[in-house]
């Protein structure tokens, strides 16, 4: 385990190291779930104004990530606006 500080900032989740750590989710996420029950936002729906991705970055490397969707206020939840946790992972080690 490093000891090193980890710091937390946004990034795009077209930048390459962010494609592989959700690649790698991906096909965690196949070995559980069929792929129709698999509700997952692609690359292209992290990069909407609605979404907020995270980095944490550990010695320059990027280690995980998770994005917040804000959604709007609707009826079902009380006329009140909330964000989902989308997209949230760690590197194994």
């Amino acid at each position: 385990m490093s000891s090193a500080p980890i710091a937390i900032r946004p990034e795009r989740a077209d930048h390459p190291a962010v494609r592989s750590l959700l690649g790698e989710l991906d096909a965690y996420l196949a070995t559980l779930y069929k792929s129709e029950e698999n509700h997952i936002l692609d690359e292209r729906a992290l990069l909407a104004a609605d979404v907020s991705l995270l980095v944490a970055e550990c010695s320059g490397r990027i280690v995980g990530c998770g994005a917040v969707r804000r959604m709007p206020a609707a009826p079902d939840v009380a006329m009140r606006p909330y964000g989902e946790i989308k997209r949230m992972v760690v590197e194994s080690a």
